[in-house]
């Protein structure tokens, strides 16, 4: 009975953009310990979000971020948004080709769907509110979060290396790897977390 109730997963709330970043406001001033994010891009909600992370960040939250390298953006305005990013949060990790769209807040929050939480404009997205603690960890541990967070350095020439995931039909090839983050540097190193099975 424990068990089945542990896992009980409750949806409090379906958002779109309209009301997604009022209710993330909301979890990130009532964040008491931790807060993950993945988001492929850093642009344009960065003048809404990086505000809010950052009054996280000085509560002594810790927060931590997934997102696309710096070289990936096409525009040299979201490459600077993601730079500030940096400055604010000290647990970002470039995650190549990463698409996920992601928040867990604490144990027991999770929000997922298709609207990217550090960049939105006009497009139609949604958001699925979720209340959980069995979820929620579920989530982290299903992201590897706490593995893939550390990222190493290149051993080579010292830069922060990227996470990549190998193509689904790429068999033979390590699921996963830490890449510099220099074009034409080509350190690597195997990234598999410990207990992943294939």
């Amino acid at each position: 009975m424990a068990e089945a109730v542990g896992r009980y997963v409750r949806v409090v709330g379906i958002h779109d953009a309209r009301s997604f970043f009022s209710v993330l406001e909301d979890y990130l001033e009532r964040a008491k310990e931790s807060v993950w994010i993945w988001a492929p891009w850093t642009a344009s909600r960065a003048d809404t979000v990086l505000p809010m992370l950052q009054a996280t960040v000085e509560r002594g939250v810790r927060v931590s971020i997934f997102t696309r390298p710096e070289r990936a953006p096409s525009r040299e305005s979201w490459r600077q948004r993601l730079r500030e990013l940096r400055e604010i949060v000290s647990r970002v990790v470039a995650y190549s080709n990463m698409h996920q769209k992601i928040v867990v807040v604490g144990d027991r929050t999770a929000l997922l769907g298709s609207l990217n939480p550090l960049s939105h404009r006009d497009t139609r997205e949604v958001m699925v509110e979720h209340e959980g603690p069995w979820f929620a960890t579920r989530l982290l541990q299903h992201e590897y979060a706490e593995h893939f967070i550390n990222a190493p350095d290149c051993d080579v020439c010292k830069a922060a290396a990227e996470l990549r995931r190998a193509a689904p039909d790429k068999l033979d090839a390590p699921p996963w790897s830490w890449r510099c983050g220099n074009r034409g540097c080509g350190w690597k190193k195997d990234a598999k977390p410990p207990s992943f099975v294939a």
